[in-house]
């Protein structure tokens, strides 16, 4: 929780969708609407390549297996994803300030879910 009037913007949820050394802490605003498909989806025992869980899961496999091919590379992505979370946090709190009701919850929705775009596109690539 941060210092901001409205609880929407206050509260954001960092999420890991993978195993935290090989994965990305996406951003999650607390006054979002909906979350991307990818990261709704809760098979955990069968893969679902359209699935965020799977996609980090699998990324963590790879570099487990592959550390010294792959570690340098996720580590590269890692440093470049937060850097842009961490800009796009700072743009959307500026933002945010100056809005509320459902005009805050669609432009957090927005930006929580560009954030969850980039960090799947990132560790497919």
């Amino acid at each position: 929780m941060r210092q901001f009037a409205q609880p929407e913007l206050a509260g954001i949820h960092w999420l890991a969708m993978g195993v935290a050394a090989q994965s990305v802490y996406v951003p999650f605003y607390a006054g979002i609407l909906s979350t991307p498909a990818a990261y709704q989806t809760s098979d955990k025992v069968s893969y679902q390549p359209d699935s965020a869980y799977w996609v980090y899961k699998q990324a963590g496999v790879m570099v487990d297996s592959h550390y010294h091919e792959f570690g340098g590379l996720l580590s590269d992505v890692q440093k470049d994803l937060n850097q842009q979370f961490g800009q796009a946090v700072i743009e959307a709190d500026h933002v945010g300030q100056d809005l509320d009701g459902v005009e805050l919850a669609a432009y957090l929705t927005k930006v929580s879910t560009a954030q969850a775009e980039l960090g799947l596109n990132a560790i497919v690539t």
